[in-house]
């Protein structure tokens, strides 16, 4: 591959290098990849005798075991069952990042698990705004438009939100894939993913950690463990980390995209008598960011005619997303004194906003902390009998202050400017987003010897959260809201259990399921009245999962499963409080109501796991087949208006209906090559299409097409938001420079196909291929580390989302142009980073 490179850069010269390279790198990458897959399913189906006789085999003498010494693919143990079990041995789809790979891959948060799980991407965008408060977490290309697809919980607890600012310090992460309903509950329609916290060490410990790098960027962290007493131990972690922005605001010269966190976390671990544990863990965190690193395209970037609009006439922005090819970015964000006296400072009782001002520069920030308490008892008298307990505790505040333009609008006049005193004489969209939740969730449950024959567990779950979002700010008509800022409140009973039964030595049964009571609710909010209730849904549903694996021999297992998966009711509330006859119009028009039914999937899977080449390779292959029906889209819509109500202008906001199935199917694989105790490679790879079978009624969003009544075919095309194809390779060396001193290199390619933007497919963000280099050395405990992370400067967007262009004119049925607002991509960045653990 090398040869290739440099052959490149005599015959291309040196400004073809960097992108001939990430080419070539991830050429190497896929084949790479592909032939330990095919390898994986060779040895699979024809070498099991092999793998017998190998057990029976006389043992390694003393002095190879010596020079084989790390030369194997270490267990790694998951609970994706709410019970310690091999990652090998559980027939669900995992990827499974140890302590190890999180330390050497520098992996701080979930959109760095994301960069390297192919089948899961992370989306920190919604509402015209691009910050850490919004996550749209996709999985295999499903992203719902209702409620989260995707949970976040931390051992197993809920995390409301899902936004886990610091996971550094974690055990591992499992990133499951599929519905997780029978284990994990509501919110898990495509997949969960579990962090896993750090026992606290028997003996006195700790460590420290110490990055530096381009652009201001530190990182701070240190853990101190030990016992506290002879029954009790405890753990307590800090971090503080504060990373630099790359692009520069060109309308007043500041720095976009700062970031900074700081945490505390606590672990205790108690076992005072024989057969009881008790785990606690707690952690806070504050972020304070500042204006994100966003740019807008609008119609001077238009390039075709999505609609019926006049022949010649450009109104969307068709194919890939032009790139933006410097580090430069235009917008407003300083805050102008209207907004600061009419809204930050304001006393004006029509503005009612949840809570005093938790920042009061532009950007974002977040106060939230999150607490569990793990209970298990255990007596060795009870034959394998285990009764648990999980309590958690979530609460957040977040705050944001931002442009709704995303552009330099300083050239755009404001039309109200000689119609209200005060107001701009240029467009000016400055906003204040709030938002608070908690919420509480309990689960009990009893399980027998899981590793008797026939095994079983029995739970109950409730959880209950509420939340509340309030927007608010100054527009070019002067200071205004959006919506009162009433709360949401959930509610959620279930019962649910798991049977196993060994069939044979080889053959084995598994059958889970819960049944789920949720409920959800809409409250209205004001200064003078107390809430009330303006809409509520309740939805009963029975989530099966049932599962056979075979065990071919010790190493290589086989399984089958077949799961059902829900997403719980929403609600239209851009339609509460709207005059009934507007309502019954997008009944009429779009079939939109104030309730979203549920959406549901019929997941089916087989699969693969297992270790080669005498353990050398760890190999996991799925493939799984998934009906999604009932599914929840949110669309733009417009009425023609009624009289009386708006002058009879029309009406338009954003709806979600029940207007959709979709079918999906793929493989992944993932897994481990150890050549031996210097060479080691990890991959995944995921190839994840997807077809819309039926959209009725599915409105286009180029305001052109309103002209053709608005209506769209998109039956056959491909999910947005999600690539159909992903894969990582990651390769390292280890070497021993004397007795005491280690080295070691690694390189890493993470590449990521197209996604397109909305169900039109009409278009999409590139590809992006981003590799790292790393290399350190290592003693008694202390690691020094050079690190070059987007070696070959790789631009691709990292976010996106749809939208209207406020800043243009609405056509004659209300509509306005579209505008489509892009997250920039960390650029390239070197560092250093020195890690002591004693």
């Amino acid at each position: 591959m090398m040869d290739k490179i440099a052959r490149a850069f005599k015959r291309h010269g040196r400004a073809d290098l960097p992108k001939y390279a990430s080419s070539a790198l991830f050429r190497y990458s896929w084949l790479t990849s592909t032939a330990f897959i095919a390898s994986g399913l060779m040895l699979d189906m024809g070498l099991a005798a092999g793998a017998a006789r190998a057990e029976t085999a006389a043992p390694a003498s003393p002095s190879a075991e010596v020079e084989n010494a790390g030369a194997q693919v270490p267990e790694l143990v998951v609970t994706a069952r709410k019970r310690d079990e091999n990652l090998l041995k559980v027939p669900v789809a995992i990827n499974a990042v140890s302590a190890e790979a999180i330390s050497q891959q520098n992996i701080a948060s979930l959109q760095d698990v994301a960069r390297y799980t192919p089948s899961l991407m992370i989306n920190d965008v919604a509402s015209n705004q691009a910050t850490r408060n919004n996550q749209q977490i996709t999985m295999r290309g499903m992203y719902a438009q209702g409620s989260p697809a995707v949970s976040v919980f931390i051992d197993g607890a809920p995390v409301a939100g899902g936004f886990v600012s610091n996971i550094r310090d974690a055990q591992r992460i499992e990133v499951l894939k599929g519905p997780q309903t029978a284990y994990f509950g509501r919110q898990t329609f495509a997949g969960a993913i579990n962090i896993v916290t750090k026992d606290p060490g028997a003996h006195l410990g700790g460590s420290v950690d110490v990055l530096v790098g381009q652009d201001n960027w530190r990182d701070l962290s240190a853990s101190l463990e030990g016992p506290i007493t002879s029954w009790l131990a405890g753990r307590v972690m800090v971090r503080d980390m504060k990373k630099g922005g790359q692009y520069t605001n060109s309308v007043d010269g500041s720095t976009l995209g700062t970031q900074g966190t700081q945490s505390v976390a606590l672990n205790l671990k108690a076992t005072p008598f024989e057969g009881f544990t008790a785990k606690f863990y707690g952690t806070y965190w504050e972020d304070r960011d500042g204006p994100a690193a966003i740019a807008k395209l609008t119609s001077k970037d238009y390039n075709c005619n999505a609609g019926s609009a006049a022949a010649g006439t450009n109104n969307y922005i068709c194919g890939e997303l032009p790139l933006i090819s410097n580090n430069r970015v235009g917008m407003v964000t300083a805050l102008s004194p209207q907004f600061v006296n009419n809204v930050l400072n304001s006393t004006s009782t029509a503005l009612n906003p949840l809570f005093g001002n938790l920042i009061t520069t532009p950007g974002f920030g977040r106060n939230a902390g999150h607490v569990h308490l793990d209970l298990e008892y255990a007596p060795a008298n009870w034959g394998g009998i285990t009764i648990s307990s999980l309590t958690g505790y979530n609460s957040a505040r977040t705050m944001a202050l931002s442009n709704l333009d995303n552009q330099d609008t300083r050239d755009i006049a404001n039309p109200y400017a000689s119609l209200i005193p005060g107001t701009l004489s240029y467009t000016l969209w400055q906003t204040r987003v709030q938002s608070l939740s908690h919420d509480f969730s309990q689960e009990l449950r009893v399980a027998t010897d899981q590793k008797a024959r026939l095994r079983a567990m029995i739970g109950l779950n409730y959880a209950r959260a509420r939340s509340q979002s309030y927007i608010d700010g100054y527009f070019p008509y002067g200071a205004g809201t959006f919506g009162s800022g009433g709360h949401t409140q959930t509610e959620t009973k279930a019962v649910f259990f798991s049977l196993g039964f060994n069939l044979t030595d080889k053959l084995t049964l598994n059958a889970e399921g819960r049944y789920q009571d949720d409920g959800i609710a809409v409250y209205s909010r004001s200064r003078t009245a107390a809430p009330s209730v303006i809409a509520s849904a309740n939805n009963k549903k029975f989530l099966p999962r049932v599962s056979v694996q075979y065990d071919m021999n010790r190493d290589v297992m086989f399984y089958a499963s077949y799961a059902r998966g829900v997403n719980p009711p929403t609600f239209n509330t851009g339609l509460v409080g709207v005059d009934s006859r507007i309502v019954d119009e997008f009944r009429n028009i779009y079939n939109a109501t104030l309730s979203v039914q549920p959406e549901t999937n019929d997941d089916y899977e087989l699969g693969v796991k297992g270790l080669f080449f005498d353990r050398h390779l760890q190999l996991s292959v799925d493939g799984y087949y998934i009906k999604w029906k009932n599914q929840i889209v949110s669309i733009f819509g417009v009425v023609p208006g009624v009289s009386g109500v708006n002058g009879g202008a029309p009406y338009s906001t954003n709806v979600m209906v029940n207007a959709g199935r979709t079918t999906l199917w793929g493989i992944e694989a993932e897994g481990m090559l150890v050549v031996d105790k210097h060479l080691s490679a990890d991959f995944s790879v995921a190839w994840n299409p997807s077809s819309m079978d039926s959209y009725p009624n599915y409105v286009c969003p180029a305001s052109a097409c309103v002209a053709n009544n608005g209506y769209t075919n998109v039956n056959g095309h491909t999910l947005p938001y999600g690539p159909q194809f992903g894969a990582n390779l990651g390769i390292t060396y280890k070497g021993a420079l004397t007795s005491t001193l280690d080295y070691y290199v690694r390189v890493e390619d993470a590449y990521k196909g197209k996604r397109y933007i909305d169900m039109t497919n009409l278009n999409w963000i590139g590809s992006s291929n981003v590799v790292n280099l790393r290399g350190g050395l290592s003693w008694k405990g202390t690691k020094l580390e050079a690190f070059v992370e987007n070696l070959f400067q790789n631009r691709q967007y990292a976010g996106y989302y749809g939208g209207t262009d406020i800043d243009a004119s609405a056509n004659s049925s209300g509509v306005y142009p579209a505008a489509f607002q892009v997250v920039m991509p960390a650029l390239r960045r070197f560092g250093f980073k020195m890690s002591h653990t004693f």
